[in-house]
Parts: structure tokens; C-alpha cells; sequence
């Protein structure tokens, strides 16, 4: 930095710009947020929904390698008017609906996620869904991690969490089987009143 003549030069490799203002204040800051964070267990048929992702990662509309998952992914509504995966999340809806007071939703995204060797889901959070929601199918050593919070899932057949969906989460990449698949489903509910 450097003043001539009552003007201020921010000076870069290839930029010189005259500041024209006064900062009063700057802050930047972490605050604390109000989340919700549910960890249970389903009793399903995960036969049934890995035979299915199957079937969605051979669609044209699979998102397979085009979003954080860095794996296989159906379409990510490819779930939402499946009967089964409805029967599933119903009794964790109500457990929100019953011991929060959460602002009105809908399911509006439904998909399901096959990660092999090497295969992971890149840190990332759901900005424009308001809870958000993973299911295991099979074990793995890939769980799901949640830096905010430092909390991790592990990959259990039948595990879940429901989220808010503000918090980042990731997995780190699929090293413990060369030859073996890990399957999940996930899910996102949106705020009805936007």
C-alpha cells in the first residue's frame, strides 16, 4: 500500500486500483446456528433399493460423476414416488415433525449413490434444501463425516441421519475394497414456504 496526493494504491502483480472508500467495520466470524442432527437405524430391504440404483445408474439421467458424488448417482428424483423408499423415511418425518417445530417441507429430491474403489463425495453442503437425509444400504469403511459438528457416521447397513442441510459433509475416498461396491441413498426436503 502506498498514499500519493491523498489517494490509496493497493498494489498487486499486474493490478493498481484506487480505493475510493472507507471501511468502518469488517467482520468475519463464525456464530452459532440452530441445526437439526438426527443418527438412527432402519430395519429395509436393502436388496431391494441397491437392485434399483442399479437400474437408475443404467438411465440416461444418471448424474453418475456431474455433481459432489464422485461416484455412480441415479437422477436425483429417481426415488421420489418409490413405495418402498417412501414406507422407509415416513417414521423419521414424523420423529421431525413430533419433537421439532419445523417450518413446512416436502420431499423434493430422492436418489440413490454406488461408490467402487476410489469412488467418494466431495465436502459440500445442500444450500436450497432445508433438511437433508443418508441411508446406508451395505457396510463400508466409508462413512460420512461432518467436520461442523465432528461427527461421523459409519457406513452400517440400515444407519441414517437426517440433517440440517446447511452442514457440509464428505467421505474420504473408497480404498478398503478393490472389488466391492458401497450403496446409499439420500435425500433432501424443501422448505414449502420459499
Amino acid at each position: 500500500y502506498y498514499e500519493l496526493e491523498g489517494a490509496v494504491f493497493y498494489i498487486a502483480p499486474f493490478l493498481c486500483y484506487v480505493i475510493n472508500m472507507i471501511i468502518n467495520t469488517f467482520i468475519r466470524s463464525k456464530i452459532l446456528r440452530e441445526y437439526i442432527f438426527i443418527e438412527g437405524k432402519f430395519n429395509l430391504d436393502t436388496q431391494y433399493f441397491i437392485n434399483q440404483i442399479n437400474k437408475g445408474l443404467k438411465q440416461e439421467d444418471n448424474k453418475t460423476f456431474q455433481t459432489n458424488v464422485q461416484g455412480g448417482m441415479t437422477s436425483y428424483i429417481f426415488f421420489l414416488q418409490d413405495k418402498k423408499f417412501l414406507q422407509t423415511i415416513l417414521p423419521a418425518l414424523d420423529h421431525i415433525d413430533n419433537n421439532f417445530d419445523p417450518d413446512p417441507y416436502h420431499l423434493g429430491e430422492a436418489w440413490g449413490v454406488k461408490n467402487i474403489f476410489t469412488n467418494y463425495t466431495q465436502n459440500h453442503a445442500h444450500g436450497n434444501s432445508y433438511i437433508s437425509g443418508s441411508i446406508f444400504l451395505n457396510n463400508s469403511e466409508q462413512g460420512l463425516f461432518f467436520e461442523q459438528i465432528n461427527k461421523t457416521i459409519p457406513a452400517i447397513a440400515g444407519n441414517f441421519v437426517l440433517f440440517s442441510s446447511f452442514l457440509k459433509h464428505r467421505t474420504t475416498k473408497r480404498i478398503d475394497k478393490f472389488d466391492d461396491e458401497k450403496y446409499s441413498l439420500a435425500f433432501n426436503l424443501f422448505n414449502t414456504l420459499k
